[in-house]
């Protein structure tokens, strides 16, 4: 082959290319009769509604980051059994000194998720409960209306 023939053939291609284009440039745009230049058709939207299924008139305005939390909930490269960590603070009783009549009573508990350990008397609040009564080896608070008891493990300090 010489080089005149692959330079013809290379323009015989480059010229069916370009007609091609052309015509289906030509067919699919509709001529504006009043201007003279080719406006593409806007889609047609069809809803199709399959029998068994009702059109759901439900337009709910998500922003984008909701349709993403669903993967950052249950994100597929956790552990299996993965569970989230609790949030609610935990707390264990270390000791208590006791008054009959509560005057001088106070306990020492600790919270373990912030790992603070407070003395506490009566009345005082730490965190969102309050103290409600001080017992000997047992302390009840308050948690916005909720008893919580707590309680000395029977194991000894010290033997």
């Amino acid at each position: 082959m010489s080089i005149k023939s692959v330079f013809i053939s290379g323009c015989v291609i480059v010229f069916i290319f370009t007609i091609s284009a052309f015509i289906y440039r030509h067919t699919t745009n509709k001529l504006n009769a009043d201007v003279g230049y080719p406006v593409k058709e806007k889609p047609v939207k069809i809803d199709v509604v399959k029998p068994h299924q009702k059109k759901s008139t439900n337009t709910d305005s998500k922003s984008p980051d909701d349709y993403f939390k669903v993967i950052v909930d249950n994100n597929i490269f956790r552990p299996l059994g993965w569970r989230p960590p609790k949030k609610e603070p935990e707390y264990t009783l270390i000791g208590t000194t006791s008054d009959p009549n509560n005057a001088y009573s106070e306990a020492i508990i600790l919270e373990r998720r912030s790992k603070q350990m407070r003395t506490v008397k009566v009345g005082e609040t730490f965190g969102k409960v309050s103290v409600k009564e001080i017992k000997p080896k047992q302390v009840i608070l308050d948690d916005n209306g909720k008893e919580i008891k707590l309680k000395m493990s029977s194991q000894q300090f010290l033997k």
